[in-house]
């Protein structure tokens, strides 16, 4: 607990080059990308929930994870420490907790991404990206007290779910804050 270990993709020469760094270079915001299995996908969710590009099928088995994190540099996450010692993942990261907030948390800590949240930007259903819509257009799909009391709405144009601030939402915005907030030390809440 609270020590954290990396792990690289094997070197051919660990002689020291000038100028090189000698672990990779941390990926710009948009090209960090998870794909999580089954057993975590309510943290899917939260990852889309703060913007993070997340693919998680639950009818994925552990060999088309693996593939999907090689083949598209997806950070691979799980609890099956099986499936990210297969020679193909070169990124993954083991989830701890048990509790999806505390593992949104814990990734964001680890990782150091609380600076590249962009929360409310994806569908949490579909990893769709967000577009505004006008309440004209999604209007008819509403419920009376929707229709009346709210203005703003985005849309997934990938599997059509309509999101909006809702009752859910200050729920939600706090997890957003408390990510936001994370200092990078793990195990302690902001």
């Amino acid at each position: 607990p609270g020590e954290r270990i990396s792990v690289f993709p094997h070197f051919t020469s660990l002689a020291p080059v000038p100028g090189v760094p000698a672990s990779p270079a941390p990926a710009p915001a948009e090209d960090v990308r998870f794909v999580a299995d089954g057993h975590v996908a309510a943290l899917a969710r939260h990852l889309r929930l703060l913007g993070f590009d997340t693919l998680c099928d639950q009818g994925w088995d552990d060999e088309r994870l693996a593939a999907v994190s090689a083949g598209d540099d997806r950070v691979l996450l799980t609890r099956d420490r099986g499936l990210l010692k297969r020679r193909v993942v070169e990124r993954g990261m083991f989830v701890r907790d048990d509790d999806p907030d505390d593992q949104l948390l814990d990734v964001v800590r680890r990782m150091d991404l609380a600076d590249r949240i962009r929360p409310f930007s994806r569908c949490t259903a579909c990893n769709g990206v967000l577009v505004d819509v006008a309440k004209a257009e999604v209007e008819e799909a509403l419920a009376l007290g929707t229709r009346r009391n709210v203005d703003r709405f985005r849309r997934c144009p990938d599997c059509g779910r309509v999101y909006w601030r809702g009752a859910h939402h200050p729920r939600l915005a706090a997890l957003v804050d408390r990510a936001v907030r994370a200092d990078g030390r793990p195990g302690e809440d902001p």
